[in-house]
Parts: C-alpha cells; structure tokens; sequence
C-alpha cells in the first residue's frame, strides 16, 4: 500500500532553520546602483542536516511515525 506521508512539519522546521541562517549570514543587504542586492552565501547546519537525514528516513520507512513527531514536537517544544 502506497501512502503519501505528511512531512509538512519537518519541512517547516528546515524553512525556519534556513530561514534564521540566512539572516546571519545577510543581516542587512545592501542594495546596489542597479537595484539587485549583494546576499554572501551561507552554508545548512548539522542540525539542518539532521532534520534533512530525518525527512529522508521517515520517507523511506527507516523510522516510525513516533519517532518522526517526537523529534519534529522536541525541536518546537525548546526555548529559542
């Protein structure tokens, strides 16, 4: 049985991770005479990765259900 599995959860946590790296590593851009922006790259994290690893062995049925939501439910239950 084919069943499409629910990763939207994890797949947040990876935006909100990329999301806060790029902020650090382009605090302000500055805008050029030409109306682009000069962004410096930034680089994933372990902890991307790992939510990255997650995602691919939850897709592939490495881990169960539980474990996929205990890890995605720690991750929002922590203090930033």
């Amino acid at each position: 049985m084919d069943v499409q599995k629910n990763t939207a959860a994890v797949d947040k946590i990876i935006s909100k991770l990329c999301l806060a790296e790029f902020k650090r590593a382009n605090p302000k851009p500055k805008i050029r005479k030409d109306g682009t922006f000069n962004y410096h790259p930034y680089s994933l994290t372990d902890e991307i990765n790992e939510f990255r690893q997650l995602k691919s062995d939850y897709i592939n049925d490495v881990i169960s259900e539980e474990e996929y939501k205990a890890a995605c439910l720690k991750f929002n239950m922590r203090r930033d």
